[in-house]
């Protein structure tokens, strides 16, 4: 606009030829009004600017404070909000991995309890080969029937009352439950019994028709088949039951006297060795057995020890039974632990087929020496006597010694208590053709006081320290004669343990 003013007043000036001083003083004034429209436009900007600022600092005047206060509350509840949401959905997770982990450990357990339990009842085959090597042809196939139908009988025993007698419950929050003389649950594993663990069912049935097994070899080519049942019946139905349950359950008699018996040194072993020497002599010797001249230096009398004894028929079974018997006994002592999910679990179970598996070969060893020195010859017999001696010598302590214990000490100290007590038996003229009686209550024994004699603290604590009564570590005056009275080592037994 001013502009064109300009060019008007200028066109002007040209064609009007005068009044040049109206026409500048008209170009000033336009000049004038120029710079006045610049400096308003300045003010204006300015203006708009200073309101702005008036605005925001009203608004920063109207919050005081607390309100400041209130935001930063609300920003930090928000975060804290996030967080724990964010944690919430981690332990979440870490709870979810915490349970597979846990499920999957039992089905390891349950799994491993499983596969140990069918090769332990290999135990049948072993000692029915054995049994039958040992004796004369004309009575294999009768051997190989007891041995048979005693773990048919001796498992419906045990499915009828034995698992409900030696089962002992603790209630919830129970830390020192009184001691009873049998157990009164699960009976005939029906709907309302609420099983908890087939798997220890058929771990400890495994073990029930063991002892009945063990018992037949003591009396063989002697007994009727009809007397035979009736008492594995009874056997493992009533007796093996309640000695089961004084040892393993946390309400059993043993167990809170704090008596050490991991896979059954006492319970399977001993109690079956004491019936085999009681039945041995009940039924009698065979009819051609007849005692050795004693008091003679004769090597010929001397062997007749064994040609008296074992006049067995065929030696390869007696062989391959003495092999199956060392293979499933080895899962019979580490099963014991009804765990292998867990460093120390491993690690325990391990340590307790090596000790085992050594055991068997210290015991055959020192067996053999014995035999050369007795009857002057290398004897199979004594081997595979002696192979069997040591594998139960560490029954009830091999979770709790050291392995060169066990392997110099404690085996050979079974095999030498073993052949002392054949020795004395055969004086008073009991007929043992397997000698099943002295090998397993002879090393049963010994493994049952090697506890005390010989158990290391280090391993008591480990498998023994979560016991109910607390964790005091002392072994009882029933193993080792006490020779282990330190006050801060009591054996309690533990979950671990085969506590039913």
């Amino acid at each position: 606009m001013l502009l064109l003013l300009s060019f008007l007043v200028v066109v002007v000036r040209v064609l009007s030829g005068g009044e040049n001083d109206y026409l500048d003083e008209l170009l000033g004034r336009v000049r004038e009004l120029e710079s006045l429209t610049k400096t308003l436009e300045k003010e204006i900007v300015m203006h708009n600017q200073g309101k702005a600022n008036d605005k925001i600092r009203r608004h920063l005047q109207g919050v005081d404070e607390l309100s400041l206060y209130e935001e930063a509350r609300q920003w930090n509840s928000w975060t804290a909000y996030q967080r724990r949401k964010m944690k919430n959905g981690q332990d979440r997770r870490l709870d979810e991995l915490t349970n597979n982990f846990e499920e999957f450990c039992s089905s390891l357990d349950t799994a491993w309890l499983i596969i140990v339990s069918l090769i332990c009842f290999l135990l049948q085959a072993g000692f029915g080969l054995l049994e039958t090597g040992q004796v004369r042809s004309k009575n294999a196939k009768s051997v190989l029937l007891k041995n048979t139908f005693d773990a048919c009988a001796g498992g419906l025993a045990y499915y009828c009352s034995g698992w409900a007698l030696s089962r002992g419950g603790i209630k919830e929050n129970e830390r020192a439950p009184k001691p009873e003389f049998a157990g009164d649950e699960e009976w005939m594993l029906l709907p309302d019994a609420q099983v908890e663990s087939y798997e220890l069912f058929f771990f400890q049935l495994v073990f029930a028709t063991t002892v009945s097994t063990i018992v037949s070899g003591a009396v063989c080519e002697r007994i009727q088949f009809s007397a035979y049942i009736i008492f594995t019946i009874f056997f493992v139905g009533i007796v093996y039951s309640l000695a089961s349950h004084w040892t393993w359950s946390r309400k059993g008699y043993l167990y809170q006297a704090a008596i050490v018996d991991f896979a059954g040194g006492g319970t399977v072993h001993v109690l079956a060795g004491a019936a085999s020497l009681v039945g041995a002599a009940i039924v009698g010797p065979r009819e051609d057995f007849e005692p050795p001249i004693t008091e003679q230096n004769d090597r010929r009398n001397k062997s007749s020890i064994l040609e008296d004894r074992t006049k067995g028929h065929d030696a390869t079974l007696s062989a391959v039974g003495i092999f199956l018997i060392w293979f499933a006994l080895i899962p019979f002592n580490a099963g014991s632990a009804l765990s292998v999910c867990g460093e120390e679990a491993g690690r325990l179970t391990s340590r307790v087929a090596v000790i085992t598996l050594l055991c068997g070969c210290s015991g055959g060893s020192v067996s053999l020496i014995i035999g050369r020195f007795r009857e002057g010859y290398i004897s199979l017999e004594y081997g595979q006597l002696g192979v069997l001696a040591g594998l139960v010598s560490v029954a009830s302590c091999c979770a709790v010694v050291e392995p060169w214990c066990a392997v110099w000490i404690i085996s050979p100290l079974a095999v030498f208590l073993f052949w002392s007590i054949d020795k004395v038996q055969k004086k008073f003229g009991i007929d043992d053709p397997l000698r099943a009686s002295s090998v397993h209550w002879g090393a049963g024994a010994i493994s049952i006081l090697a506890v005390g004699f010989f158990a290391s603290p280090k391993y008591m604590s480990q498998v023994y320290l979560n016991g109910y009564d607390g964790g005091n570590n002392k072994c009882s005056p029933l193993q080792g004669l006490t020779i282990r009275l330190d006050d801060d080592f009591k054996a309690n037994q533990a979950d671990t343990a085969r506590a039913l």
